[in-house]
């Protein structure tokens, strides 16, 4: 099956566009569509309902509009993801520090690996701890695409 081209960022239709239409420039105009090697918090079941869904949408009394900054706001409807399985383990080594295990059955307990390619949507540069957002496109299949490589507890 030929892959389509991708789609210029402001020609995406994104999974959360209803929540974020209000935020000005959300995705980030720097956002880009790109192809990688990521990794993502998930389950054991990657088929879990919040395997792939933002943060905004597992906890959403946590991000309210007026109540965090807009870039937070909009940040919250993307999914984070990894550059490598070490920063993806460093993180979680850091949250576990400030989550008690009960926490992990909200980010999840395990680690997997996938390929986001330039169909998937759009995401932010790499920052200095290895992390990047993925603004999702209404035709992007993550769970079809990750594999659990890593159990964390």
């Amino acid at each position: 099956m030929e892959q389509q081209p991708a789609k210029e960022p402001q020609d995406q239709l994104f999974k959360c566009f209803s929540y974020t239409s209000r935020i000005v420039d959300c995705p980030p105009s720097s956002f880009q569509p790109d192809e990688r090697l990521a990794y993502r918090f998930t389950f054991e079941n990657i088929d879990n309902i919040n395997t792939f869904l933002p943060v905004s949408m597992i906890n959403p009394q946590r991000f309210t509009p007026g109540g965090c900054p807009d870039s937070v706001l909009c940040a919250s409807f993307g999914l984070s993801l990894y550059a490598t399985i070490e920063n993806a383990r460093r993180k979680l080594k850091n949250l576990a520090k400030s989550i008690a295990k009960r926490g992990y059955n909200t980010i999840g307990t395990h680690i997997a690996e996938g390929v986001i390619d330039r169909n998937d949507g759009v995401i932010s540069p790499i920052g200095s701890d290895g992390h990047f957002t993925l603004h999702e496109s209404t035709n992007a299949d993550l769970a079809a695409k990750f594999v659990v490589v890593h159990r964390v507890i």
